[in-house]
């Protein structure tokens, strides 16, 4: 079975294993417990082919920085968490996804990102749920792929 390693990141308090849990488990933790360090798997289906998919859920504190280069290196994929309502959150994954690009600079295709639901326009959408800078972070350092569900 295929297995892909994933990593997620950000600052402390935005969500990220509160998104993690609810991915794997389906069921949303709303109580704030900060995270050292936390790993899941789930088996999921990848090119119709059973995959496993484990997830580093790290700490957002600076306390546990010096550890991101190290799960960046054995990371395959990166998951960057922010909170909409803290502008420091967001300013604070353009260093994490500088050193993702500095760790795995061999190894490193463009990050997509996936709406899903989505309406006809995506940047439409994009408009009315970010912050300017947000979009703009986005259109500049992510492949945006959009498809409309059809559910």
């Amino acid at each position: 079975m295929r297995e892909y390693k994933v990593v997620v990141l950000g600052s402390g308090g935005v969500g990220k294993s509160a998104l993690t849990v609810q991915f794997v488990t389906g069921t949303f933790i709303e109580k704030y417990d900060p995270t050292i360090e936390d790993f899941y798997r789930k088996e999921i289906e990848v090119d119709s082919s059973p995959s496993v998919l484990e997830i580093l859920d790290t700490a957002g504190t600076e306390q546990f920085a010096s550890m991101r280069d190290l799960y960046i290196r054995n990371g395959q994929g990166f998951i960057l968490v922010y909170s909409l309502v803290n502008q420091q959150s967001f300013q604070d994954i353009k260093p994490m996804r500088d050193q993702i690009i500095r760790v795995k600079r061999d190894h490193l295709k463009l990050p997509s990102l996936r709406l899903s639901p989505a309406p006809l326009s995506c940047p439409a959408v994009l408009r009315e749920k970010l912050q300017p800078a947000h979009v703009l972070f986005i259109r500049a350092h992510l492949r945006l792929t959009c498809r409309r569900s059809t559910r």
